[in-house]
């Protein structure tokens, strides 16, 4: 099967339960002398403007393979405004621009730089030839609303057709709040907020990332001192919830640097001026992430010490967060994990960063989160039928009567109740001995990461799927080749519950840039030779009985906490009791901090 934006909901979700297989994007179907690549009406046409100097570049490229990040030339220097490019739906373009310009490829937006992708040359010509057509462009431009898009309709072999359309949008303005605003909702003491800046300050350096944009402030600092600036272009409620937060938790040396200013804009529409995001300090190391993926050299070098140092900076930095008002971090992953040189010791540390609490990937999750998630995406997606969503929402009403569906966008309220600390209903309504254990669970993870030298864990389906590193030798967890005896058995008391220790791995696997059936263990003797929509057909299979465990497990917990205790189903009870207990058996962090200690002075020692 090929890569498309369409598998996050054919393959990559529970949704996929319920999608009827149909081949992703024509494949396996006999190629016509219309849509051949050899055709000549499907060849690039760039005549005329392949020697021209581009005026946009392309910072980056969202996971979803279809938000690009462009900035054009009389941008680089000025203000973000976050004006970003969207391509159609990878489904809606010809076979023949999909083989020619290897859409697959941009699902994998960090193995290589956007700009040396030849879909990225073509577009950029597309806007070179579409902006210099339009007269006084740059003002039209810069009096944009913050968020506003670039859309294109179509990827046509020659730039001049495609559809290039400049979109104001003014509904992320509209849902800013002011300083003052925030101020009265928070009740936070004037001195715990930074200074005020405006977005004017800034000039634009890079756009990695859909947050993330790379910035100088040469009005108050060095003109070569890089900051990032955070910023939301949907769910401002998100970057509002983090900025809270990073506020009221105390400083500490394992987690990201508290905000340096707050960033406001004047709105395009009524003159408000609103928080559009704010500024942290820029750690150029990167994330555990990129320490860890074979192809950094570093990897290499990491020694006993730096494993056993980073592990306990992550406890440290979650026992800080456990006891403050956020109480718990839900996305624990080495993306997550950014590199910092400590000034006192002079030794590379790591640090925690994202505090939207908006939850995590299934990988990271333990079972008494995602089967909830799994309940949550299904109540919401718009990809099934009403009633089923209906069935599902039913469901969650019945033991959440606060519950609101994931895709309804709500203007930000002080978030909001005092038992309500962030976004995740799986989180929220978990006890506080249930929650840390759920804690310990994504940390044992994190531990077998830095003890076996792997960026990621390889076993669940998931956006993270398509960031993998794939290779002849790939391990799995939890697959142990190089942690101590001891640590392997802490990692296994950790994630106690995890269906990795009985076998039971995702379905499918990317193989260079086609995705493939699995059945069992990720070894190639295993793959599937079935054509694309039967390969679906497993994945849809897989999927099925991963969403009637969930709703096996769900409706047996609620039960529990009703004070009734009976078979479910087809579901043994003693199977549902093992899950539910699992997260008992799992030490508290402050117990795995104490373990890793001596761990690590039992090897000192020898």
């Amino acid at each position: 099967m090929d890569i498309s934006s369409e598998i996050f909901d054919t393959l990559l979700s529970p949704v996929a339960a319920y999608i009827l297989p149909t081949p992703l994007s024509n494949e396996g179907q006999a190629e016509t002398w219309y849509d051949s690549v050899i055709n000549p009406k499907n060849l690039p046409d760039s005549v005329g403007i392949l020697n021209t100097t581009f005026t946009w570049d392309i910072d980056g490229i969202d996971v979803d393979g279809r938000k690009f990040f462009v900035v054009p030339s009389f941008m680089r220097g000025s203000l973000p405004l976050r004006v970003d490019l969207h391509l159609p739906p990878h489904g809606a373009l010809s076979p023949a621009m999909r083989k020619i310009f290897h859409v697959d490829r941009l699902m994998i937006p960090d193995k290589v730089p956007a700009m040396s992708l030849e879909i990225s040359k073509h577009v950029v010509r597309a806007l070179d030839y579409w902006s210099k057509g339009i007269v006084d462009f740059e003002t039209q431009y810069r009096n944009l609303p913050f968020g506003s898009r670039i859309m294109i309709d179509n990827l046509a072999p020659n730039p001049r057709h495609m559809g290039v359309y400049l979109v104001p949008v003014y509904d992320i303005e509209q849902q800013w709040h002011s300083q003052k605003t925030l101020q009265g909702m928070w009740n936070l003491p004037v001195e715990d907020w930074p200074a005020v800046i405006d977005l004017g300050e800034l000039q634009l350096q890079r756009q990695p990332h859909e947050a993330i944009s790379l910035v100088t402030i040469p009005s108050r600092h060095a003109a070569d001192k890089v900051f990032v600036f955070k910023s939301l272009c949907r769910d401002i409620n998100y970057l509002y919830h983090e900025l809270k937060m990073l506020l009221t938790i105390k400083p500490h040396g394992n987690i990201m640097s508290r905000p340096l200013y707050i960033v406001t804009k004047k709105c395009n529409f009524g003159g408000k001026v609103g928080i559009c995001g704010f500024i942290v300090k820029f750690y150029p190391d990167g994330t555990l992430r990129d320490i860890l993926r074979r192809s950094n050299p570093v990897r290499d070098r990491i020694t006993m010490r730096d494993r056993f140092r980073w592990a306990k900076d992550v406890c440290s930095a979650l026992l800080h967060v456990k006891a403050s008002l956020a109480g718990y971090y839900p996305d624990l992953k080495p993306d997550n994990l950014i590199m910092r040189r400590n000034d006192q010791d002079g030794l590379m540390h790591v640090a925690l960063i994202d505090f939207e609490q908006r939850g995590g990937w299934f990988s990271w999750s333990p079972p008494e989160i995602y089967y909830l998630e799994y309940l949550e995406v299904l109540a919401s997606s718009r990809n099934i039928s009403s009633a089923l969503r209906q069935q599902y929402a039913t469901l969650l009403y019945k033991a959440f009567p606060s519950w609101k569906p994931m895709t309804k966008t709500i203007r930000y309220k002080d978030n909001p109740a005092v038992s309500f600390q962030g976004y995740s209903c799986a989180w929220e309504n978990l006890t506080l001995s249930e929650r840390e254990s759920a804690q310990v669970f994504m940390l044992g993870k994190i531990l077998w990461c830095i003890f076996e030298s792997a960026a990621s864990i390889n076993c669940h389906m998931g956006v993270d799927f398509l960031r993998e590193e794939i290779n002849d030798d790939q391990q799995l967890f939890p697959e142990f080749r190089k942690s101590p005896e001891a640590i392997k058995e802490l990692i296994n008391a950790c994630t106690a519950g995890a269906p990795e220790w009985n076998g039971r791995y995702r379905c499918i696997v990317r193989q260079e840039n086609k995705i493939r059936a699995i059945t069992g263990k990720n070894t190639e003797s295993n793959l599937r030779e079935d054509p694309p929509d039967k390969q679906q057909l497993v994945v849809q299979a897989w999927w099925m009985k991963e969403v009637e465990e969930a709703k096996d497990f769900f409706n047996y917990r609620v039960s529990l906490s009703m004070g009734k205790s009976k078979d479910n189903g087809d579901k043994d009870e003693h199977e549902l009791r093992e899950t539910i207990n699992a997260s008992v058996r799992r030490p508290t962090m402050n117990a795995v901090l104490a373990k890793l200690e001596e761990i690590e002075l039992q090897i000192d020692s020898v």
